[in-house]
């Protein structure tokens, strides 16, 4: 017996944030747990074709829009400290 193979859902976070949802409640609503959502969101793994139904079921969506990752927003980005930076210097000896 084959199992189903899963699928990454890069655009579930914006339909989430869409619907102005938390991933406690997302889950609750798909009854699937919030660290399942927290997973699927942060690509660590793929959902498994009912559980992208309950997902997409629970955000009014077809479940082919949850794979759109093109509106998922971007993350924010924070410019780097003098720190944070690989700073090369040269060392002489003399």
């Amino acid at each position: 017996m084959e199992r189903p193979r899963s699928t990454l859902l890069p655009g579930l976070a914006a339909h989430r944030y869409r619907r102005g949802l938390t991933q406690r409640q997302l889950g609750e609503l798909a009854g699937v747990a919030h660290t399942t959502v927290q997973r699927l969101e942060s690509l660590s793994r793929g959902a498994y074709p009912q559980t992208m139904q309950k997902l997409a079921t629970a955000l009014g969506v077809a479940p082919e829009e949850l794979l759109d990752g093109e509106s998922t927003p971007l993350k924010t980005t924070h410019p780097r400290t003098p720190c944070q930076e690989s700073v090369q210097r040269e060392v002489s000896y003399e």
